[in-house]
């Protein structure tokens, strides 16, 4: 996150103002809180885990333009591969055109819902340049906190490359 100058006078390395009272996490330079560029909220979110230097809450204009904004294309790039990705369950008895499946399993140990579980694990297979996840189990488990209760969701799966063509034949 952005710290507090010491210094009130430090100069903003974008408009070049006085009294620039947030740093830079990757830069370290003085920036305005006006200059300061924000991610959209939730951005990375099904990115797991996200890197360090894009979990900050603010950055330069320069840093932003340069690690933000192209971090945030591929983000979008990967998600849209990601709604595309077949899954298969655990109960799937159907014969599924395997290609090549991936030695590791991918968990997710806590989650709002479980399209969101199904989502990330799509978009971590996604991003290692899978088209599937085989052997996918979702679950959820209820926490009751006195008068109130909600599920927490868990989930994995196994990354796979399938053959597409014959997936759009059945």
């Amino acid at each position: 996150p952005m710290t507090p100058e010491s210094s009130s006078s430090s100069m903003c390395v974008n408009c070049r103002s006085a009294g620039a009272r947030l740093t830079c996490p990757l830069c370290s330079e003085p920036v305005c809180s006006k200059c300061a560029e924000r991610p959209p909220q939730g951005a990375f979110r099904h990115m797991h885990p996200v890197p360090q230097d894009l979990k900050h809450l603010h950055y330069c204009p320069p840093c932003y333009a340069s690690h933000i904004e192209p971090a945030l294309e591929k983000y979008a790039e990967t998600l849209e591969l990601a709604k595309q990705v077949f899954v298969f369950y655990v109960t799937q008895r159907k014969q599924i055109p395997l290609i090549k499946k991936a030695k590791e399993t991918l968990r997710i140990s806590e989650g709002e819902d479980r399209d969101e579980i199904i989502l990330t694990l799509a978009y971590m297979a996604a991003e290692k340049g899978y088209n599937a996840l085989v052997e996918c189990d979702v679950k959820s488990v209820k926490v009751r906190n006195e008068g109130w209760q909600h599920s927490v969701w868990s989930g994995s799966a196994v990354p796979a490359m399938i053959d597409a063509e014959k997936m759009d034949r059945y």
